[in-house]
Order: structure tokens, then C-alpha cells, then sequence
């Protein structure tokens, strides 16, 4: 099934959906890319006090039992905008080449 129009989720703090923009602590805009036959979802979520909480792409419009499965790049930030990780993926989801994730001081991890 192809979604031809912006979906927007909210939820609360703990990562469950809420109803409401109103009792929401973040959302996620899923917005569909070119046509059915390319089938690109882009896959924004911000934080409702501050601005971006991560951006990238998936082939599917709806999360999995294991969460998304994502293509090409992936990047997620803390709340006050510092980077948290970074990944990439291939065509079918799976994780390549290097990951990267920071602490919130902006060190990387080990």
C-alpha cells in the first residue's frame, strides 16, 4: 500500500503514541518520496520544545515489529541539537560501512 499523503505520529516521552500534538513530548513526519513505483518514505521526527530529533529514509510506511528498516543514512540528535548517531544502511535495511554515536558532551562513543 502506497500512502500518498503526510502521516503524523506524536508521542510522550517514554516513545509511546499519544493522541494529541497537545501531550505529545516529540513526533514523526512520514512523507512519501516520487512515485508508488520507487516507494521511499522520508522519516522526520522532532522534538516538540526544541527542533529536529532525527531524519531518514525508509521503504516501508509503517515501523516494524523491530522498529523501521531504514535506507541510506540515519541521523538522530539529543534534544538540545548535539548529534547522537549516525548510521547508514543498504537497500534492504541492513546496517553498513561505519556507525558513529556521541555522547551528549559531543565525545564519541567507543
Amino acid at each position: 500500500m502506497f500512502v500518498s499523503d503526510k502521516v503524523v505520529n506524536y508521542f510522550d516521552k517514554s516513545g509511546n503514541p499519544v493522541r494529541t500534538k497537545l501531550a505529545s513530548y516529540s513526533y514523526q513526519c512520514i512523507v512519501p518520496e516520487g512515485d508508488e513505483s520507487n516507494g521511499f518514505f522520508n522519516i522526520v521526527s522532532y522534538y516538540i520544545a526544541t527542533a529536529i530529533k532525527s531524519l531518514a529514509y525508509s521503504r516501508d510506511s509503517t515501523v516494524g515489529i523491530f522498529g523501521w528498516k531504514y535506507v541510506g543514512e540515519s541521523t538522530v540528535y539529543y534534544p538540545d541539537g548535539q548529534l547522537k548517531s549516525l548510521e547508514k544502511f543498504d537497500i534492504d535495511g541492513s546496517a553498513i560501512d561505519s556507525s558513529y554515536y556521541y555522547y551528549p558532551t559531543d565525545r564519541l562513543k567507543c
